[in-house]
């Protein structure tokens, strides 16, 4: 599913213009600790997280995951949008909470990427 229409699913809004919209989501991760997420993520995995930290856009970057969902409108600082620009990482931002957002997805996607 394109990222655009994943957006559309969990409500969320694109904060980050990107040349990713046309990028394929398989599966998601909504792992909050970065030992886990480095066991998980590819390069068609959308992100799920509370908060955004420069620990999770390096992830992104380095695994060169598409796009971030960040939760409950929770909105990032400034740089963190800037440096997400930077990598070509897009973020969005869901009004939905964790579970919510996890259902639709799994609804959607099919497959949650699981625990170690």
């Amino acid at each position: 599913m394109k990222i655009d229409a994943v957006a559309e699913k969990v409500f969320a809004k694109i904060l980050t213009p990107s040349t990713v919209c046309e990028k394929e989501i398989r599966r998601f991760c909504a792992f909050e600790r970065i030992s886990e997420l480095l066991n998980g993520v590819t390069s068609d995995t959308l992100l799920v997280s509370g908060k955004l930290n420069p620990q999770l856009l390096r992830v992104a970057e380095l695994f060169e995951v598409p796009a971030i969902c960040i939760l409950s409108d929770t909105f990032p600082e400034p740089e963190m949008i800037n440096a997400a620009i930077e990598n070509e990482t897009m973020l969005m931002v869901s009004s939905l909470g964790k579970k919510e957002v996890c259902e639709r997805l799994t609804k959607c996607l099919g497959e949650e990427v699981k625990e170690p």
